[in-house]
């Protein structure tokens, strides 16, 4: 089996490790995208991928519950109720059928108590628990070399970078920037019609219809637990906010929900004169925003070449 350290906790669960390098792979598809002309990122392709959502044999429960109450606080009195009484007893012989079914079953009462809003009729990792693998994902040193490279390289091909400040930059991105852009990527999709199947097909179109209900289900998930996660205080750096304010400059056909518009006119560097096309195409409001995204000394960290550029793209200031 894979191991891995974050927090102290060892992951040396195979299922968790696909997911954890599932999450990096979005990752670096995101900042591609933001960066260059490239598909939209996928994290969940189709209805197969719920896999990936969730735990389908006991040892990965019984691991799960170990692993959960040092990442998420809500689980400490939870597991030491009756359900990580019944997940015990079933950890002997968990090879049995009877103690496969009964060990599931505690853990979907576990996860929905610490979820309620989980599907009743899925087994699923806690959202904690998913956030937890994904900032494995996004806070691993070799992930973070591999973003300095994709924006050093962007940099040297559109801004002229010469103060010795900024020959050393070290980018480096919150893992609430890539829930937000996941919950950008993943957003409802259009209704399939069924005109092309023809007559004697109906089985054919509800088996589709059954696996796009899925996959909707799987996308509102991921995205209930992405608007949680990039909706808290205090995390946006400035390369953060430049990562973003990149993508609403090159990609002006992209339209944001509350939430997501929400999180782009807290950034104070939008707030800037030079963004001013910007902000009113997203409305900004002129007042102070309501929520404080920005990290306490993210100005530390602009650049010397960010003064001089008319947008976070890097065209340069015409003089």
């Amino acid at each position: 089996m894979s191991v891995a350290v974050y927090s102290g906790a060892i992951w040396h669960s195979e299922q968790l490790e696909s997911l954890i390098e599932r999450f990096g792979a979005f990752g670096e598809q995101a900042i591609r995208w933001c960066l260059a002309s490239t598909s939209p990122p996928s994290l969940v392709c189709d209805d197969t991928d719920w896999d990936l959502l969730r735990p389908y044999r006991p040892d990965e429960m019984l691991f799960a519950g170990q692993l959960l109450p040092r990442h998420v606080p809500e689980a400490k009195k939870a597991l030491r109720s009756e359900y990580a009484t019944e997940i015990a007893r079933s950890r002997a012989r968990s090879a049995e059928p009877e103690n496969r079914s009964r060990c599931r079953r505690a853990w979907d009462r576990l996860a929905r108590r610490l979820e309620p809003e989980l599907p009743a009729h899925r087994t699923a990792w806690p959202g904690e628990l998913l956030a937890a693998a994904a900032a494995r994902a996004w806070l691993d040193p070799w992930f973070r070399g591999r973003a300095v490279e994709f924006v050093r390289s962007r940099l040297e091909e559109n801004v002229v970078m010469t103060a010795e400040r900024d020959l050393e930059l070290r980018p480096h991105f919150a893992p609430a920037t890539f829930w937000w852009l996941l919950d950008v990527t993943h957003g409802p999709r259009p209704p399939r019609s069924h005109a092309w199947l023809g007559e004697g097909l109906n089985e054919l179109w509800a088996r589709a219809q059954l696996r796009h209900r899925r996959l909707e289900e799987m996308q509102k998930r991921l995205r209930a637990i992405a608007t949680r996660e990039y909706l808290k205080p205090g995390w946006a750096g400035f390369w953060d906010q430049w990562l973003l304010l990149l993508l609403v400059e090159k990609r002006p056909s992209l339209r944001f929900d509350g939430s997501q518009k929400r999180l782009l006119t807290s950034l104070p560097v939008l707030r800037r004169p030079r963004f001013s096309d910007l902000s009113g195409r997203l409305g900004a409001p002129t007042t102070s925003p309501t929520l404080a995204a920005a990290a306490a000394r993210w100005e530390e960290e602009v650049p010397q070449w960010f003064h001089t550029q008319r947008g976070p793209g890097g065209s340069h200031v015409q003089t």
